[in-house]
């Protein structure tokens, strides 16, 4: 077998992509099962332990591919980056349909209203994906029911990333 990344390609010896079977001997094969990020930020660690190294994070929105759930841990890949690593089920949902938008400001805001006196106010980081089902005025509403400022998200692969590089000058 040639070398293969653990970090970038899921197997271990009890369990591995079925994608793998060519590349990698492990007990069993799976299917992933397509899951969906439901919360702001969550830690990917190395292992099913919070006091494993953290290797990257998964953001609201974003896919993973779930190879295993044991414990209140899934095994996941991360569809993006290609992470490979444990994340808390809690974090993960339901990837029915794909999101149309991203956060492209430094962070925005999500609102149980369109008003942004409205609380509470959940922060949520640039890059995190939307699903965007309908607009009221200067805001748009996600699938989950909550309202973003429609000027801090953009359409999904239309990034200027001069115009998001140009965010971070002080």
């Amino acid at each position: 077998m040639t070398f293969i990344d653990k970090r970038l390609h899921a197997f271990r010896d009890d369990l591995a992509d079925e994608n793998l079977r060519d590349r990698c001997n492990a007990a069993h094969y799976v299917n992933p099962v397509l899951c969906r990020c439901v919360e702001p930020i969550a830690p990917v660690h190395r292992a099913p332990s919070f006091e494993s190294m953290q290797v990257t994070q998964i953001l609201l929105g974003e896919r993973a591919r779930v190879f295993e759930r044991k414990n209140d841990w899934a095994w996941v890949q991360l569809q993006n980056d290609g992470y490979v690593g444990y994340v808390r089920e809690t974090a993960l949902g339901v990837a029915a349909t794909a999101t149309t938008h991203v956060v492209t400001a430094r962070s925005a805001q999500l609102y149980p209203k369109p008003d942004l006196k409205t609380q509470p106010a959940i922060a949520i980081p640039m890059l995190s994906e939307l699903e965007i089902t309908d607009q009221s005025g200067d805001y748009f509403q996600v699938a989950s029911g909550q309202f973003v400022f429609a000027a801090h998200v953009g359409l999904k692969n239309a990034t200027d990333f001069v115009s998001v590089a140009e965010q971070f000058l002080y």
